[in-house]
């Protein structure tokens, strides 16, 4: 009964505050209805112009006057340590946050005004959180790509190192992951969320953190599988540390957080 009360106790302080910035809304706000959209043919590239977010109630803004572009298709490098702006960042270029200050656009458009079907279609993101359900490898797969084949399920699981694996298993494919993928490792976890990811077919793609949790060899083996698979799409990498950029083949651009400013690198 009481095993999880530190956690409840812990995360009340986070839900009070949240019904606070709820409470302090006015009445005649209304809410917004994203309707823009991207066609299939548009250019995806990004901009960012003097690109500021200020979390409320905090003191220094997360990002301040962050600027560049990376052109349609191309591939770029985003360096940074924990607390330094990479996942406050990759939440506004996925149009999940607003910009306190400037603009960012891709494709032409904002990306909080883009509808979350247009979204959703074009865009696609590895987080570090990986979400998993109370369901078997083969359907956690499939909620990026219901129609996706089983083959086309051993394909990516290959892709991801994880298919001698899966194989091995009793159950295959139809192997329960439990809650919250509870019965994979972290890095099985998050090699599979990846795997999912490229069942889809999106045109701007964003990875935090693609190598955490895999030696050496496998890192090697999902970079080049990743190469082929990011060919012509637009796509960032965030990355902690720069020894990780010999694993991030086509990268043509880098550019380092560092207390949500940035600054331009040079790639050796």
């Amino acid at each position: 009964m009481f095993i999880a009360l530190p956690a409840s106790f812990m995360k009340l302080g986070a839900s009070y505050a949240a019904v606070r910035r709820l409470n302090q809304l006015t009445s005649d706000s209304k809410p917004v209805h994203p309707t823009a959209t991207l066609s299939e043919e548009a250019g995806l590239a990004i901009r960012t112009n003097h690109l500021s977010l200020h979390y409320a109630q905090t003191l220094q803004p997360a990002l301040s006057n962050v600027d560049f572009h990376l052109p349609a298709g191309k591939r770029a490098v985003i360096t940074g340590n924990s607390g330094a702006g990479k996942s406050s960042l990759a939440s506004v270029l996925m149009g999940r946050l607003k910009a306190t200050q400037g603009e960012v656009t891709i494709g032409g458009e904002l990306p909080w005004q883009l509808s979350s079907e247009s979204r959703a279609h074009h865009f696609a993101m590895l987080t570090q959180q990986v979400d998993l359900f109370d369901t078997s490898l083969a359907e956690n797969l499939r909620v990026a790509n219901p129609s996706a084949s089983d083959a086309a399920l051993w394909e990516v699981l290959g892709a991801v190192v994880l298919d001698g694996w899966v194989q091995q298993l009793p159950q295959g494919l139809a192997t329960a992951v439990g809650e919250k993928g509870q019965q994979l490792s972290g890095g099985q976890a998050r090699r599979l969320a990846l795997a999912r990811l490229m069942l889809r077919n999106p045109q701007v793609v964003f990875l935090d953190e693609p190598f955490a949790g895999v030696d050496a060899a496998t890192a090697k083996h999902i970079a080049a599988s990743l190469d082929q698979w990011l060919v012509n799409r637009t796509a960032i990498y965030f990355v902690h540390q720069a020894n990780s950029l010999n694993l991030l083949p086509g990268v043509e651009y880098h550019w380092h957080l560092d207390a949500g400013k940035l600054s331009q690198c040079l790639l050796n």
